[in-house]
């Protein structure tokens, strides 16, 4: 069995909050009669946007977001006196504008309110947890910041298509890195607090494996590395013809014997470049179908023909191949065992531990 950890942190942060931290919020909503001028008005366009029929056509599911953007106030809500903006829902309906556009996708008044008060949802309880933070004294470094920002970039080609991709969800660098540095006190907080104090037994361990020994039969796997030339749906043809001269180049090095770990290093695209494009050991339903269809089928020491996925043109290269059977020792597992206890225990605690610090603030909101 496979306990997979977090890959991205924003990524986990993001399901955090929106997913576990959800019902935490359920305090009312100021009456009307309390709100400002500008509430008033909002008032009124969340009545317009109420009275307008579900959209029956790709072209009205569109005006139908138009309403919804145009509803909403430039403060949605407020936590101890402190405004959270609209900034948040805005992107994430113009991002649902554009699949709508894309995929000719119909969408009803309902789904667009749901969407909207999980985006607000989960900006309240960030700003909850972020408040709570800084009262635990929880500090973040600007090196900390910077380590995340250093790995979004990373999934970019270059930072000029980074920096166009942010700001299509309205945010400049700055409040990009403040939004970081929230997020890290957010998680600091559940460290702190939930994680750090929770003690996992040998024992548990233990019992665990085996309650679940069929989760720890050892998979069928090849030990294999691969070359890839990267194309990506933006490729014109002839980009992707000089993708495939330069992998059907490599291809012939490789089977005129040269090695091919340093092939990998020399003429790989992919991250295992540097390690003369090893990935260990592969496991069915780990890669994508044309991946692990051609891997499979390799014999020990064989190289695969050019293989095509949506990631570009890829040789691969068996090394050893292990048929399924027998259990993964204790030992080899013990250590994952325990941190995914450790979790499941973490998020059983997390959503009684945020509602009681939910439920002491001071929330507003104003849709």
């Amino acid at each position: 069995m496979k306990l997979k950890s977090f890959v991205s942190v924003l990524a986990a942060i993001s399901i955090f909050l929106a997913g576990i931290f959800f019902s935490a919020c359920n305090k009312k909503s100021d009456s009307p009669s309390k709100t400002s001028a500008e509430t008033g008005k909002t008032f009124e366009a969340i009545e317009k946007f109420e009275k307008i029929g579900d959209a029956s056509s790709p072209e009205s599911t569109l005006k139908l977001i138009d309403e919804a953007l145009n509803s909403l106030p430039e403060v949605v809500a407020s936590v101890n006196d402190v405004k959270i903006t609209s900034r948040p829902i805005k992107a994430t309906l113009q991002r649902l504008k554009v699949q709508a556009s894309h995929q000719n996708q119909g969408i009803n008044k309902q789904q667009i309110k749901q969407m909207v008060n999980q985006v607000l949802e989960a900006e309240i309880q960030r700003e909850v947890m972020f408040q709570h933070g800084k009262k635990l004294k929880i500090e973040v470094l600007d090196k900390d910041v910077s380590d995340i920002l250093d790995l979004m970039k990373s999934r970019f080609n270059n930072e000029e298509e980074f920096l166009k991709e942010f700001s299509k969800s309205g945010l400049n660098l700055e409040m990009l890195k403040k939004q970081i540095s929230q997020n890290i006190v957010v998680t600091r907080v559940i460290q702190k607090e939930i994680q750090d104090k929770i003690e996992i037994s040998d024992q548990q361990t233990l019992d665990f494996y085996k309650k679940n020994e069929n989760s720890f039969k050892n998979p069928e796997s090849v030990h294999a590395a691969h070359i890839l030339i990267k194309v990506d749906n933006k490729f014109s043809d002839k980009d992707k013809e000089i993708a495939r001269k330069k992998i059907d180049d490599i291809l012939i090095k490789a089977q005129e014997g040269e090695d091919f770990a340093e092939l990998a290093k020399q003429y790989s695209e992919g991250p295992s470049a540097s390690r003369g494009g090893d990935l260990n050991n592969v496991t069915r339903n780990q890669m994508v179908k044309e991946f692990e269809d051609a891997v499979f089928k390799l014999n020990e020491g064989e190289i695969s023909d050019v293989v095509e996925t949506q990631f570009g043109f890829h040789i691969i290269k068996a090394y050893e191949k292990k048929e399924a059977g027998g259990l993964v020792q204790f030992d080899q597992v013990k250590e994952n065992i325990s941190n995914f206890l450790k979790r499941s225990e973490a998020e059983q605690r997390t959503k009684p531990y945020i509602e009681d610090i939910v439920g002491k603030a001071d929330i507003k909101r104003f849709i």
